[in-house]
């Protein structure tokens, strides 16, 4: 907004150009309510993409599973048993933990049961989705923090 002012001496108007305190409280305002509610949002869609990363470490495991069963007549105990490096590993970009669960079973021909839970400080603690589940017969909802966690 340009504000016209008359100069001391009474000669020439001068032109200030600029905005009033007024105009710029009102744009931060406005600036403050639209990222409150675009932040939280974005969050949520990151953690939504990152959420895939988990399924994808879990469908690895399926398919060494699957392997591994073909080969030797019965599911593995330990991720270990299907070539990878420890019973706990990060998912293919680290934002998840895959391990498979212990459940008692006495007989791993009968299953397994596959586990993707978030990695401290991967920013995946507050997702509503905290625990994958996939056993096999494929993703395993029931077993999942939520039944709708394998949907995209």
């Amino acid at each position: 907004m340009t504000v016209t002012k008359t100069s001391a001496r009474g000669r020439k108007p001068c032109r200030r150009g600029g905005w009033s305190l007024l105009e710029i409280l009102t744009a931060l305002a406005v600036a403050a309510v639209l990222a409150g509610l675009a932040v939280p949002a974005w969050q949520d869609l990151l953690r939504k993409q990152r959420r895939v990363d988990a399924m994808q470490g879990l469908l690895r495991i399926q398919a060494a599973q699957m392997r591994h069963f073909e080969a030797h007549g019965r599911y593995a105990r330990r991720l270990s048993q299907l070539g990878w490096p420890a019973d706990r590993v990060p998912s293919p970009a680290g934002h998840y933990l895959l391990y498979l669960h212990q459940d008692g079973t006495p007989d791993p021909s009968l299953g397994y049961l596959a586990l993707a839970v978030p990695r401290p400080g991967s920013g995946q603690e507050g997702d509503a989705c905290r625990r994958l589940a996939l056993d096999e017969r494929g993703p395993n909802p029931a077993l999942s923090s939520r039944p709708d966690c394998w949907r995209r």
